[in-house]
């Protein structure tokens, strides 16, 4: 069974990878408790791609633009899969 994220899902997926690329705060200085040294940025950047074409996406999700939506969507599913793998690869073990 193929998942189709609704467009709530993605929403919540672009505001999430925004609040990681624009991490406020003591956030990077936890970040990099988390990931190995010196790769947060790395991470950042990565979930700033994420939370742009996810962004492409839900707008065209939202405003119902099938063609789009269908232009769209493997660009999507590669940047969450790029963006999972380059983080569990960063993760401190």
């Amino acid at each position: 069974m193929e998942l189709r994220p609704g467009p709530t899902l993605v929403n919540l997926i672009r505001l999430t990878a925004g609040e990681i690329s624009e991490a406020p705060g003591r956030m990077p200085a936890d970040a990099e408790l988390a990931f190995e040294a010196g790769c947060f940025a790395e991470v950042q950047a990565s979930a700033r791609e994420l939370s742009r074409l996810a962004g492409l996406y839900y707008d065209s999700a939202r405003t119902r633009n099938a063609a789009s939506v269908a232009a769209l969507r493997p660009s999507f599913e590669e940047g969450c899969e790029s963006f999972s793998r380059l983080a569990r690869r960063r993760l401190r073990r």
